[in-house]
């Protein structure tokens, strides 16, 4: 299934030259937790085996950056959280992971935590609300051009500042959407 969202994670950059090399590793699962559709939540974060404290601290913070992404989706009046038809999925954090989130199977959705190193600007749940949106759309079986449609929607209708604050996160080099929202 693998499906992924617009944003995937670079590798690095040679930006006086133009070259970017996107990040091909599937990651290594650091710490996992389940989306709540029902109450709008993430529950508490589930640490694997023999992982430090950095990788852990991470995975909080994406996993609070994605709750507020998901609040944030919940309250565009727009938009019915019955998108999922599973009401409880699991989430995964993973270290070196090519894309910021993507789908790996109809109930497991997978998290880039290298993130909270590289990007640390306010309005990140911008970012994952949009993501979410694709995610639901994706595990619920749409088509990728609903499911972008969707989002492109989502994005007309949030707020000039919402907007601004997600083109800034999107012009970082650390991550590449392809201009799809410039």
């Amino acid at each position: 299934m693998a499906k992924g969202f617009l944003v995937t994670k670079l590798k690095y950059g040679i930006p006086e030259k133009g070259v970017y090399v996107a990040k091909r590793d599937k990651g290594i699962k650091v710490a996992e937790c389940r989306i709540n559709l029902k109450d709008i939540s993430l529950l508490e974060l589930i640490p694997e085996k023999n992982f430090n404290q950095h990788q852990l601290d991470r995975s909080k913070k994406v996993r609070i950056w994605l709750e507020s992404g998901l609040r944030l989706l919940n309250s565009h009046s727009s938009i019915s959280m019955d998108l999922a038809k599973n009401p409880e999925l699991k989430v995964e954090f993973l270290e070196n992971h090519f894309s910021l989130m993507n789908v790996k199977s109809s109930s497991t959705i997978q998290c880039d935590i290298d993130i909270a190193d590289e990007l640390d600007d306010p309005g990140i749940e911008v970012l994952y609300s949009l993501g979410l949106l694709h995610t639901f759309c994706s595990i619920n079986g749409m088509e990728e051009k609903i499911a972008l449609d969707n989002v492109i929607t989502f994005y007309e209708n949030l707020r000039d500042e919402d907007k601004d604050v997600l083109l800034k996160i999107l012009s970082h080099p650390q991550i590449d959407t392809g201009k799809i929202f410039m």
